[in-house]
């Protein structure tokens, strides 16, 4: 038995954070645009904008900055605090995928329901 796990960050009832919109946002990060960053995500444009005015709306600072064009071309930055938001996300996928790890290659449900116990009673010693 393998056990998958996925997860994703909401705030009030939006979706705020999942895998999908911090790859958007390291897109935009790498490309400064919020254009290329949804060719690279093979989505739409309105889509990326939607997901990132919901990222920006939820959170206390911004986290992409929109450069109005002229001269130079506008483009779109990824903010200190949404460098830092990436970088928690990833700390938390990171603890994700080992306790992933924990749960892998179990023979069979009780094995696996024990595990989970045992997990669950040192998460609660903790607290």
């Amino acid at each position: 038995m393998k056990v998958f796990l996925n997860f994703w960050i909401k705030k009030d009832v939006y979706n705020y954070l999942g895998r999908g919109k911090v790859q958007l946002l390291k897109y935009i990060q790498e490309t400064g645009s919020l254009s290329q960053a949804a060719k690279k995500m093979k989505m739409s444009y309105k889509a990326a904008w939607d997901d990132i005015q919901t990222i920006n709306a939820h959170s206390p600072k911004p986290v992409v900055k929109t450069i109005i064009g002229g001269k130079n071309g506008g483009g779109s930055k990824i903010s200190d605090y949404g460098i830092e938001l990436i970088k928690t996300f990833e700390s938390l996928q990171s603890l994700i995928s080992k306790i992933e790890e924990k749960l892998d290659n179990f023979e069979d449900l009780d094995t696996l329901k024990n595990y989970i116990q045992e997990l669950e009673n040192k998460l609660l010693e903790k607290t």
